[in-house]
């Protein structure tokens, strides 16, 4: 699809599927289909009506992950191209930072534990606040708990389509958890509707978070 000039500032077109545009002023997604709605008043053009539906599903799908919190948010996450490169470390920093990521991690497990204990107890409000800031820090683990909370409401308001999401987290990390038997029970749970809502957000998770690395 070629680009269809909307005004002296903006061009939109469908890439792959996507809606992309262009203008000088940066305008936003939001204001980009708030022009191009207008224009459509006054113009009959199929292609231009194609972008403002696949835009409109794209902001959708964008404020229902918002909505989702700070912790899904936060693994969409990309280092800014613009930050320099550090320095090469010396020896006396990288042992220094050795010892600090092995503390780091006991903290991580201690973390876990306290909130897995917390969780069999029926604690879920301190479950809750030892899992959730170990699913920033992208701990699939933590994710597996907290999408079995979504699904029960268990702390937290009942929500299949982010119990789905957080599973599908967990599910790619190696860790010793029922997660794909999770995935599968959820399925069941939902309408057709919800699932595929879920889906969507974790393809276009995938679509921000390419190239993976690590255990992704």
């Amino acid at each position: 699809m070629k680009w269809i000039i909307i005004n002296e500032d903006l061009r939109v077109r469908l890439e792959d599927g996507k809606p992309k545009h262009s203008s000088r002023q940066g305008v936003l997604l939001e204001q980009a289909i708030e022009v191009v709605d207008f224009w459509l008043r006054t113009n009959e053009n199929a292609e231009a009506q194609a972008w403002l539906d696949g835009a409109e599903d794209e902001l959708d799908l964008q404020k229902r992950i918002a909505r989702m919190g700070p912790t899904l948010r936060e693994l969409l996450w990309l280092p800014d191209e613009t930050t320099p490169r550090p320095e090469p470390a010396s020896t006396s920093e990288l042992r220094a930072r050795a010892v600090s990521e092995r503390e780091e991690e006991r903290n991580t497990q201690r973390e876990f534990t306290q909130g897995e204990e917390a969780f069999r107890l029926g604690d879920y409000d301190k479950a809750l606040e030892h899992f959730r800031p170990l699913a920033k820090k992208d701990n699939r683990s933590a994710y597996f708990y907290l999408g079995q909370m979504c699904e029960k409401g268990e702390g937290v308001p009942q929500d299949y389509v982010k119990a789905y999401v957080f599973f599908d987290i967990a599910a790619h990390g190696k860790i010793p958890y029922p997660v794909d038997e999770a995935k599968s029970r959820i399925e069941k749970l939902m309408s057709a509707e919800e699932l595929q809502e879920a889906r969507r957000i974790v393809r276009y998770m995938m679509a921000l978070t390419i190239p993976f690395e690590g255990n992704f």
